[in-house]
């Protein structure tokens, strides 16, 4: 089950060379506040997050009236499109949903541009994924399988065309190391097995424990967990709230392709420059933070230099989700 994101949490980032920190950003609304806009054909709609649930199309916007997101709803399960815009009306990301769970191509956009196209299956990174630069050229081809690289990864020249890299990987690791990651896996498979094992002997003296209990606004807005403020899907903006990852490693970075170009085909990793213009993926519709769907340890955020960035841990383990 996926926790609350909270404040200063480490994160990672694929083609990182280290680890960073989230700074979640302060709500400007007061605390509580939560507003709805359903389709024309019911006007003037305003309810409560924890009192009812939504059902069909689904605007949300901001303060200051723009539109930030519009999603279909079933029962208060997420099915079909969902957009997310930035303030000057351009689609920043486009999501596919069934049952709750991204289904299909996830897409995302940097001044109109296509920079992302990941495919999804139940929830989780799954099938061929391509990844573009600022103008729109394709830098990088791979594929997943349950959430980890699988399969080829090919790094094309973004001025050219031409393969710069061709490389296979196994369940998230270069197919060198294959015989090592099935070591790896036996022994994380034990580790799960004695942690269950832990876990359910805690669990027959310390029941599990209301997430309500422990959620509270602060009197600045801010909803938070023992005090450490909650995370939303909006908090992605680089130098706010997503910080370098020392160096990048992408050749989809201009940056570092051309200095590897230079240096004959070595790779030359550069500073990182993040490029996050696209809310996470997706966080927990279940819970809603100043309009936006609060930040779990599931989310994922998209580099423009196809980067895939991971919360490493959630900074608590008091509130989860469904």
């Amino acid at each position: 089950m996926p926790f609350l994101v909270v404040n200063d949490v480490s994160l990672s980032c694929s083609y990182g060379t280290c680890s960073s920190k989230l700074k979640v950003s302060p709500f400007s609304l007061p605390s509580g506040y939560f507003q709805m806009f359903f389709d024309p054909s019911v006007p003037d709609v305003t309810l409560s997050a924890s009192l009812s649930v939504p059902d069909g199309l689904v605007k949300v916007y901001d303060a200051l009236g723009n539109l930030m997101n519009q999603s279909f709803y079933v029962n208060g399960v997420l099915e079909g499109e969902s957009l997310f815009y930035n303030t000057a009306g351009q689609v920043i990301q486009k999501l596919m949903f069934v049952g709750g769970k991204l289904h299909g191509m996830l897409s995302t956009y940097a001044n109109g541009v296509l920079t992302a196209a990941i495919s999804f299956r139940d929830g989780l990174m799954h099938g061929a994924s391509k990844f573009y630069n600022l103008q729109g050229k394709l830098v990088l081809q791979t594929n997943f399988l349950n959430d980890l690289e699988d399969g080829l990864r090919i790094v094309f020249d973004a001025y050219t065309g031409a393969i710069l890299k061709k490389e296979r990987f196994v369940k998230g690791f270069l197919e060198a190391r294959g015989a090592l990651q099935a070591r790896m896996d036996a022994a994380l498979a034990l580790k799960g097995r004695l942690e269950s094992t832990l876990k359910s002997a805690l669990q027959t003296y310390v029941p599990d424990l209301d997430m309500n209990l422990y959620l509270d606004l602060t009197i600045d807005g801010w909803a938070a967990v023992d005090g450490r403020t909650i995370a939303t899907i909006m908090d992605h903006v680089p130098y706010q709230n997503i910080f370098p990852f020392c160096l990048c490693t992408s050749l989809a970075n201009p940056a570092v392709a051309a200095a590897t170009k230079k240096a004959n085909g070595v790779l030359q990793p550069q500073p990182c420059t993040p490029k996050t213009g696209a809310p996470w993926v997706s966080g927990s519709h279940a819970a809603l933070l100043q309009n936006s769907p609060a930040l779990t340890d599931a989310s994922k955020l998209i580099c423009a230099y196809a980067g895939i960035i991971h919360v490493e841990e959630a900074g608590q383990d008091k509130a989860a989700v469904a």
